[in-house]
């Protein structure tokens, strides 16, 4: 798992900064709250927790470090376990890879390289007498203080000499570019292999490049097996022959004549410092070569490569100069490295620029260059900013922030979700009060209108804009149009005083008024069957469908015969039945003889035509009520007729 600045492992070892990361572990800062110092915290990749057999290397690694007590070779504080987090807890050294001075310095002086090499074989002495191997030596994993100290670091994959140590082309671990040939063979690895490493690593800083390059792992590691190292001299032309001799013996491909300890190694680098010829190194190649000869040759070489004591002592402390002389030099070489870092640990004040409006990646390139990075602590709807865009920050654009490589400054951000939806209920044909509510409850906001309807009743939701089911922002306005019911219409009456009957009921009806029953009087003045005066004065304002009755003239009044008449007769006569206002033929129509104040029937149908003509049956003055019947099942009343069936046909 990645531990954020300011958690705390175990209760003791607070994460400060991540330091960097490796093939098995992520290593960090922290400070021993206990003993209040700083450490290296190496805890293992999250991806490796279920792996046993890679939990077991970790292990390893903790136990042969921790066995290992030398100024060259990092110390091992503490191991332990919290939940799923595996950790270790070494030295903090506050300073450079190897790597580094040699990317920056390379090619070496012969005493520097001298110097780098005799404490790192110095480690290497310790680790071996004490049965561990390193097995991945590189520049990489050498770290140099600033005051010339050389730390080896990371046995992540050591294992006990006494151990099997067969290296299989699956498990075959560090830079290839390092690596033995029995380990690129897969074949038994012991201490000479880390000889050899130290052999490449030597070559690299004398010369400023790698012995061996190809276009992959397996290429290079060809080249490890194969391959001579390259002519050293042609590549740096001021390299010792001393130190040339030991960088060959070193990386020679056959483990015979490599050199058998990192004792013996040691000891040619320090004479290396005070003899550039190398003589003494081909004495040693040649004790080597002849070992298993017989003794007399044996006798013959120890005599011949004795030194005399005078000499000896001579030459020891022209080696302890040379000593002096080479640590100085490395502290100089790495000076350099050190005034750099000291300014790039300077802290620098930075303007917080403004990310509203930009994506995370956009703000993440923009805030990398001022040493600030983005975390996004949340995701929220927003009605400015489009979905994906940051909407917030929590420190606001112009602070001041005071960062540099090491210390990046995290700022937090809300990130737009874009605006909140919701869907526009159906509110058609819903009363007025329930439909504002049912928006409402959907985060909208309702907006009344009105019109007249002859369909929708009054109060009730004619439509709605937008429509149902629409994806809206909240608190979009919904536009609900309530019904005022039928619009009420007005129309003048027209004067039908004087008028024929048949002329003022179409003038009535043709406005949309009802004929009223009407009343007959004798008149001398007035001509029968014309209107002597009507209900409602000519120019009034009246709704329509209201009803407007009359007088209609019988002509001069008769004298009455005082003779008693005999009991009338049943006439027939037409009923004229004229058409209704605003109808659409054909129409269904009912007629009633009105008696007593009870309708009796005397049509009911369709008709086709209008106007026309009804044969009725009666004595006496006779009413009759024309209804036209509506779809719905009710009746309209639209005219009233009085026949006189006592009236002489003529």
């Amino acid at each position: 798992m990645i531990l954020e600045t300011g958690m705390v492992v175990s209760g003791r070892y607070e994460i400060l900064s991540k330091i960097g990361a490796g093939g098995m572990a992520v290593v960090y800062k922290a400070k021993d709250l206990k003993l209040d110092r700083a450490v290296t915290l190496k805890v293992m990749r999250e991806e490796y927790m279920s792996d046993q057999e890679f939990i077991a290397r970790f292990q390893v690694e903790a136990r042969a470090a921790a066995g290992l007590s030398k100024a060259n070779i990092v110390n091992v504080y503490d191991v332990g376990q919290e939940e799923h987090i595996n950790y270790i807890v070494m030295e903090y050294v506050d300073g450079v890879t190897l790597k580094d001075l040699i990317q920056r310095k390379a090619p070496f002086r012969n005493d520097e390289t001298l110097g780098v090499a005799i404490q790192i074989a110095s480690a290497l002495a310790e680790a071996h007498s004490n049965g561990v191997i390193h097995r991945d030596i590189k520049p990489q994993n050498i770290l140099v203080t600033d005051q010339g100290v050389i730390k080896v670091t990371d046995f992540g994959i050591a294992k006990a000499a006494g151990a099997s140590t067969l290296t299989t082309g699956s498990n075959t671990m560090g830079s290839v570019h390092y690596l033995s040939p029995e380990q690129a063979r897969g074949v038994y690895v012991d201490n000479k292999s880390d000889i050899y490493s130290l052999g490449i690593v030597m070559f690299e800083m004398a010369t400023g490049q790698m012995p061996f390059e190809g276009e992959s792992p397996v290429a290079v590691a060809i080249k490890q097996i194969d391959e001579p190292l390259p002519d050293i001299k042609s590549l740096n032309p001021g390299v010792s022959e001393s130190l040339i001799k030991i960088i060959q013996k070193a990386a020679s491909k056959n483990t015979i004549s490599r050199y058998q300890t990192a004792e013996d190694l040691l000891a040619d680098l320090r004479r290396a410092i005070s003899d550039d010829g190398g003589a003494f190194i081909e004495d040693t190649v040649r004790h080597v070569k002849y070992s298993n000869q017989d003794e007399e040759e044996n006798i013959k070489y120890q005599k011949a490569a004795s030194i005399d004591p005078a000499d000896e002592k001579a030459l020891e402390r022209k080696i302890i100069l040379a000593a002096i002389v080479t640590s100085l030099a490395i502290i100089a070489l790495i000076s350099s490295i050190f005034v750099y870092n000291q300014f790039q640990n300077r802290l620098i004040p930075q303007v917080v620029p403004s990310i509203y409006g930009m994506t995370v990646d956009d703000a993440t390139a923009l805030l990398s260059e001022l040493n600030m990075k983005p975390i996004v602590l949340e995701h929220e709807y927003n009605s400015e900013y489009p979905e994906g865009q940051i909407c917030r920050q929590d420190v606001p654009p112009d602070a001041i922030l005071e960062t540099n490589p090491k210390n990046i400054k995290p700022i937090q951000i809300h990130v737009s979700l874009g605006v909140e939806k919701t869907t526009v209920p159906n509110v058609t044909d819903k009363e007025v009060s329930e439909a504002k509510k049912m928006i409402s409850e959907s985060f909208l906001v309702p907006k009344e209108e009105e019109e007249f309807s002859d369909v929708k009743p009054e109060n009730i939701i004619i439509r709605q804009d937008p429509p149902a089911g629409s994806e809206v922002e909240k608190y979009t306005d919904v536009t609900i149009v309530r019904s005022l019911g039928p619009e009420k219409k007005f129309v003048k009456v027209p004067n039908i005083e004087g008028k024929l009957e048949a002329v003022a009921i179409g003038l009535l009806q043709d406005i949309g008024l009802v004929v009223g029953h009407p009343d007959k009087s004798s008149s001398n003045e007035i001509p029968a069957g014309y209107i002597i005066s009507q209900s409602v004065s000519a120019g009034t304002e009246l709704e329509m469908g209201m009803k407007v009755s009359y007088v209609i003239s019988t002509g001069p009044s008769a004298t009455p015969t005082p003779a008693a008449s005999p009991a009338p007769a049943k006439k027939t006569k037409p009923l004229l039945v004229r058409t209704p206002v605003n109808v659409e033929l054909p129409v269904h129509l009912r007629v009633l003889k009105i008696a007593d104040g009870m309708g009796e029937p005397v049509y009911d149908g369709i008709v086709y035509e209008l106007p026309f003509v009804l044969d009725v049956t009666g004595t006496g003055s006779e009413d009759f009520q024309i209804y036209q019947v509506i779809d719905d099942g009710s009746s309209k009343l639209v005219a009233e007729e009085t026949i006189d069936f006592g009236e002489t046909e003529g």
